[in-house]
């Protein structure tokens, strides 16, 4: 609602470079999205990167970037991402030509807000449009949804 994005996409992964195969069958995965956004004004699901995974390719961020510039070469291109994913964008591929890429939203949990490294990634680099909102969210992580799971 705060950036009146229209159409927001939500673009589920396909093969994470740093983790490999998800859990999840890519149908169920876009299935989940699109659930999770049901009612969400503008917002449509996208299997750019989940299409990609026939080929057994990494879905690189930087790729997906550039899908959607050319695609809409006449809008914005913004990539929303929690700030402990920011925080570990000098591990991405493409880095740090991904920063230029594209504006960058930042999302921390309200009352913890973004870390310090990633402020700190994005005074380093002063080519970077980069922007930080805290939201108030649960405060758990996928990753912590993840290992519950396996209990």
């Amino acid at each position: 609602e705060r950036f009146s994005f229209d159409p927001l996409y939500v673009v589920p992964c396909g093969i994470q470079p740093h983790k490999g195969e998800l859990e999840l069958a890519p149908q169920a995965r876009l299935n989940l999205t699109a659930a999770a956004i049901l009612g969400i004004s503008g917002a449509v699901v996208s299997d750019f990167e989940v299409g990609t995974r026939e080929n057994a390719q990494p879905s690189y961020s930087l790729n997906t970037i550039k899908h959607f510039k050319d695609a809409h070469p006449d809008q914005p291109v913004f990539f929303i991402l929690g700030e402990d994913a920011f925080a570990k964008i000098e591990s991405w591929h493409g880095f740090p030509e991904v920063l230029s890429a594209c504006g960058f939203i930042v999302v921390g949990r309200k009352g913890a807000g973004a870390s310090e490294k990633a402020r700190a990634l994005a005074r380093a680099h002063t080519n970077a449009d980069v922007g930080f909102v805290d939201l108030d969210l649960p405060a758990i992580s996928a990753s912590d949804i993840r290992a519950r799971r396996k209990i």
